[in-house]
């Protein structure tokens, strides 16, 4: 019994961070849906998106809630797709994992912040085919004056030299691309990431990301592209998101 109370208080503090996880998921969630179409993440209401009926606080607990209802709106019975808990899950698991690399500091905001960021540019690009300004531009801005404030490796100077190199190199693609037929997918929102994502990891990391996501994205269209299933395809903002997110925490 001892041991059990010991066991439950050591790990409590991951159970309120996995808590906030999992609300913050909830908000991922509103802004993943909302940002792209141009709609407030404050007003209106959370309401079903067919029947327009507001969802009660009771019905918007994370998990919890898509369980209780089995997966469908209380009112019109439409069905509630697997992406809000898929969204809410990942989310928790980012802020465990960013409490695990920055402990009981400021740090854990940082990488709790920034993999936010990029999950959400991860679903955004692959439902809405979007990558907003508001948090390419902004994450970019964020990440480059939290590190002058705490000074967080990389230096700034790293930082400004990974963001303007990814920034021409994927311009660069993309001149090609327009005069060369062949990559799917890509987009001027592509080249506002790779510029977060370098000023995020600095020289030379942020190449070690865009090599990463590389290799993905051509792991999964090879065999799309035998099978000529172009439904499947993913852009490649959500390819370099993911992979951000992964070296982020396991570099």
């Amino acid at each position: 019994m001892v041991f059990l109370f010991m066991l439950s208080y050591y790990y409590m503090d991951y159970a309120i961070v996995l808590i906030l996880g999992l609300i913050w998921g909830s908000f991922a969630n509103v802004c993943i849906w909302r940002i792209p179409q141009g709609i407030s993440i404050i007003h209106p209401r959370s309401h079903c998106p067919k029947c327009k009926a507001h969802i009660p606080f009771y019905d918007n607990i994370p998990i919890l809630s898509f369980i209780l209802l089995k997966g469908k709106c209380r009112n019109c019975y439409e069905k509630i797709s697997f992406l809000y808990p898929i969204v809410e899950i990942l989310t928790a698991l980012l802020a465990i994992l960013s409490y695990i690399k920055g402990g009981s500091s400021l740090l854990t905001i940082y990488y709790f912040s920034l993999s936010f960021l990029f999950l959400l540019l991860l679903f955004m690009d692959l439902k809405f085919r979007i990558l907003p300004d508001s948090i390419t531009l902004g994450g970019a801005f964020f990440s480059f004056f939290y590190s002058l404030l705490f000074k967080i490796y990389p230096s700034s100077i790293e930082r400004l030299a990974g963001g303007a190199a990814g920034s021409f190199l994927f311009l660069f693609i993309l001149i090609i691309y327009f005069f060369i037929k062949g990559i799917y997918g890509l987009g001027y929102g592509d080249v506002k990431l790779i510029s977060f994502i370098g000023i995020v990891f600095g020289v030379p990391d942020f190449l070690y990301v865009i090599i990463g996501a590389s290799i993905l994205a051509i792991l999964f269209y090879f065999p799309v592209s035998i099978l000529k299933k172009k439904k499947w395809i993913i852009p490649f903002g959500t390819f370099l998101s993911f992979f951000s997110i992964f070296y982020f925490f396991f570099k």
